[in-house]
């Protein structure tokens, strides 16, 4: 369902290609000796207007042709405002065609060049964009077309990010945007005329861009919609998104990692505006007021609070806290005074409370406040925190996470963080312990809590990063908090005519509004076109038609669409191509498969691309001692197909993450690559691979995954860990956030 408000949100324009004698038809044909021109929308997804009156061709537009010269020609769009279809006369007399295929180039600009050699086009994407109420600039749009007859069937270069901004009487005067790699944005572009794939000049480009709002968009209740076009790429660090208002007020966004497709919207989770608050040394800008309590419950649900639960009197009770930048679904509970202790089992038993914030004020934590909280999984203390008594979370087995802001350690009371290991409650809960970096010695050596020291860390409370003892960001390789990104291949093909359902339905969940659900951080996708639908598909593969087989081997894959898990992990099915089905699967998938303590081990890639192949260097470091494997699999981006078999336009696809080499040892029995031998804890393997490049892949849309694999129960070599690393680039190690 959601799904489908997706597209209505975009409202996109799904355009079938249409005959010059359609065109003819609908407009008129020429006049003795006159010279015209048919234009149309590329077939597929091709962005032609987001909303009605809001169009890329407006009627007496101007687009570059090259009439069979390298000649830049001006001429005129004769089709209605908000058409897909048109007829182009030239302005000015005496056009003749001359030899070789016609290109057409939108929007017109009297610097646009073609080189007649191999017809790429050279134009410019402007640093400065305006906005338009419900779609994008068109100036900003760039489209080309090249034809050996006098129908040009336009297709776009780029991508648009959507941002989405609710408010109260905000007037926005502009969006600034920055990659967080300095990617260029915009500037001087070159690009093929036949599959309109882009590529940013060396020199003269801008590493932002700029949309100017004019008199001012004003932000209300509901959201406003803001289309930002963007070179398609990926933003290996995400983007920063600067919004200032007339009034002076600005807010600032960081995005994680993303990629945008041609000719797709890629959006962002709607934001309420706020404005940026210059934060004070020592000082956390967003944490519950003294008399606030905020959690999260595994249903959603609010818990039941009395005016005894916590001393003092409820005044509200209500959704919409916010954790640092992000808003999240938290419940915030407002008291008519300080919270200055949590009485003894005040939650104890409650099995749907999941994370917990405490303010400040809070001193004390009664025995056995948390007892038995299942569902626990993070708890945040406040720097007023003295003693937690005993047995405060004992049994709540779940915790992952323990943020304690007090500078100076505070009492522990016997069995806090214990769990019943069947003889008693002498089982740690190995939760990681986060306190002020300049306080982890003190919390290591203190009493009781030096039988943890192992997983206490120091941590910057004021930037949300983990620090060394010595407090500088990073330091050593963190070996027991590696980021787990589980392998997710998605079993597909173009003559699967469903099978983009499971797609449709993965991209809902990885950019699920909410961003505590927000699972774009648990995976890394492979889409495997090979088997029975790949036959003619242009993302087909024979490394893909080999995991193919492998999956059907090992019993995993019987029909398509599947997601299958790992090596063996498991498969999230169809479900009689039930959309939620998938989703609710897929969601629960990942809470299975997912190590959210941290990967067994960490990956770190390098690569680069010469004339003829790919040197890729791989380094895996372990933080836990056992035998592994790894190999190293190319795949590719902007794959554009229709799906044939019955499939609805709607359902045609630009495939990414499709895969097309595999490096290192396979078969079709076992897919898990090099061994790497035992690597003792916090040791470091490496490997090396060389791959060539095949003339049909295009080599800026290429990535390197990585997997690394170790022996199961069963003696089976099952995936511990995956990385992705842009072509031509590096991956560090990745943390969890």
């Amino acid at each position: 369902m959601r799904f489908f408000n997706y597209l209505t949100l975009c409202v996109m324009m799904l355009l079938a290609a249409c005959s010059q004698a359609d065109v003819e038809q609908n407009f008129y044909a020429p006049q003795s000796g006159e010279e015209l021109l048919y234009v149309l929308s590329e077939e597929g997804d091709t962005r032609v207007m987001l909303s009605e009156g809001k169009s890329i061709w407006q009627k007496d537009d101007y687009m570059s042709v090259f009439y069979g010269t390298a000649t830049n020609q001006k001429w005129q769009y004769q089709g209605e405002t908000g058409s897909n279809k048109g007829v182009l006369r030239p302005v000015g007399e005496g056009v003749t065609k001359g030899e070789g295929d016609i290109v057409a180039l939108y929007p017109y600009n009297e610097s646009n060049t073609l080189n007649a050699e191999n017809y790429t086009v050279g134009s410019t994407l402007p640093a400065t964009q305006s906005y338009v109420a419900d779609s994008y600039d068109p100036a900003s749009n760039l489209m080309v077309a090249r034809s050996s007859n006098s129908t040009l069937a336009m297709k776009n270069l780029c991508g648009w990010l959507r941002l989405s901004l609710t408010g109260n009487g905000e007037k926005v005067e502009s969006i600034f945007i920055k990659g967080n790699n300095d990617e260029k944005l915009a500037g001087s572009i070159t690009a093929n005329s036949s599959t309109a794939l882009l590529e940013l000049a060396t020199g003269n480009t801008h590493s932002e861009v700029n949309m100017t709002c004019g008199e001012g968009v004003t932000l209300s209740s509901n959201a406003t919609n803001f289309y930002v076009t963007l070179p398609p790429q990926q933003y290996s660090k995400g983007l920063t998104v600067v919004i200032k208002c007339k009034d002076g007020k600005i807010m600032t966004k960081t995005t994680k990692a993303m990629t945008i497709a041609r000719n797709t919207i890629q959006p962002m989770a709607t934001i309420a505006f706020a404005e940026d608050v210059a934060e004070e040394e020592g000082e956390e800008t967003v944490y519950p007021a003294n008399n606030q309590i905020w959690y999260l419950t595994y249903s959603g649900s609010p818990l039941t609070i009395t005016d005894n639960t916590f001393g003092a009197k409820v005044v509200e009770h209500e959704f919409g806290a916010c954790i640092g930048d992000e808003c999240y679904s938290f419940q915030c509970i407002t008291f008519d005074k300080d919270i200055t202790s949590i009485p003894a089992q005040a939650l104890a038993k409650n099995e749907d409370i999941e994370v917990i914030y405490l303010p400040h004020s809070v001193k004390s934590i009664g025995a056995a406040a948390f007892f038995g909280c299942k569902m626990l999984s993070e708890v945040h203390l406040g720097k007023g925190i003295e003693s937690l008594e005993n047995g405060v979370f004992t049994n709540s087995s779940q915790i992952k996470k323990v943020y304690c802001r007090a500078t100076t350690p505070p009492t522990l009371g016997e069995y806090v963080l214990m769990a019943d290991g069947g003889t008693g409650y002498d089982s740690y809960i190995q939760a990681m312990v986060y306190v002020p970096a300049s306080s982890l010695d003190s919390y290591k050596s203190a009493s009781r809590w030096s039988k943890f020291a192992d997983y206490i860390r120091g941590y910057d409370f004021i930037n949300g990063k983990e620090v060394t003892a010595g407090g500088s960001e990073g330091g050593d390789t963190n070996i027991s908090n590696f980021n787990h990104r589980i392998l997710l291949i998605d079993h597909t093909g173009a003559n699967c005519g469903f099978c983009p359902v499971a797609i449709d339905r993965l991209y809902a969940l990885a950019n699920y509004a909410d961003p505590a659900f927000d699972f774009s951080d648990y995976y890394n996708e492979v889409q495997c076109h090979g088997g029975d639908f790949a036959g003619g598909d242009p993302a087909y593969s024979e490394a893909a038609d080999i995991v193919d087989r492998f999956y059907k081997g090992a019993g995993i894959l019987r029909g398509y669409p599947t997601f299958s898990i790992n090596f063996r992990g498991g498969k999230v099915e169809r479900g009689g191509y039930n959309w939620e089905f998938v989703e609710v699967n897929m969601n629960q998938a990942f809470k299975t498969h997912r190590k959210s303590l941290g990967a067994d081990a960490g990956i770190k890639i390098s690569n680069s691309i010469s004339s003829d192949k790919i040197n890729i260097d791989i380094e895996v470091t372990s933080a836990k001692l056992q035998e592994y494997k790894v190999t190293a699999w190319v795949l590719e981006n902007n794959i554009y197909s229709p799906n044939q078999n019955g499939a609805t336009t709607e359902r045609h696809k630009t495939y990414h993450h499709a895969l097309r080499y595999i490096a290192g040892a396979y078969s079709t029995s076992d897919i898990s690559g090099d061994a790497l031998g035992t690597i003792d804890v916090g040791k470091t393997a490496s490997k090396s691979y060389s791959v060539p490049i095949s003339s049909s892949w295009v080599r800026n849309n290429l990535e390197v995954l990585v997997i690394v694999s170790a022996p199961d129960s069963s003696g089976n070599y099952e995936v511990v860990n995956t990385a992705v690393c842009p072509i031509n680039s590096t991956k560090d190690y990745e943390y969890l956030k």
